[in-house]
């Protein structure tokens, strides 16, 4: 149910990179607790040289059925006859999100965002910026 929420969404012209470009530079210089109340708490926090790096990080494994034909010849009695066939095989791809926070270990102010992945790991992402 969740893989076809997405799908639609997708289908429907949701694409997260354009949301991230446009929604997430808009939380530098804010606290960090504006970004986690849009996107929930993170995955990870580690504290480097002053700063905090918070990591939301989304991975999915999605299935797809992809097409493949083959013809053959065959003979019914002295008649050749060509027959195609159609069978699915299944195609299984990685999708992964990541969005990462760096904000003043002092303050919690957010000095600068960025993110990485596929377009269907970081749709439910995406769909709670917009709610923004």
């Amino acid at each position: 149910m969740k893989m076809m929420t997405m799908l639609i969404a997708l289908l429907a012209g949701g694409c997260a990179f354009g949301t991230f470009d446009e929604e997430l530079p808009k939380f530098v210089g804010a606290p960090i607790d504006s970004l986690v109340a849009q996107l929930g708490f993170p995955n990870a926090e580690q504290t480097i040289m002053g700063r905090t790096v918070y990591t939301w990080r989304s991975d999915m494994t999605y299935t797809s059925m992809t097409p493949v034909s083959t013809t053959g010849i065959g003979y019914v009695g002295m008649v050749p006859v060509t027959t195609t066939s159609t069978s699915y095989v299944p195609r299984t791809s990685n999708l992964a999100c990541t969005i990462r926070a760096v904000a003043d270990a002092r303050n919690g102010i957010i000095q600068s965002v960025d993110y990485e992945g596929n377009n269907g790991a970081c749709l439910s992402y995406a769909s709670r910026l917009k709610g923004r």
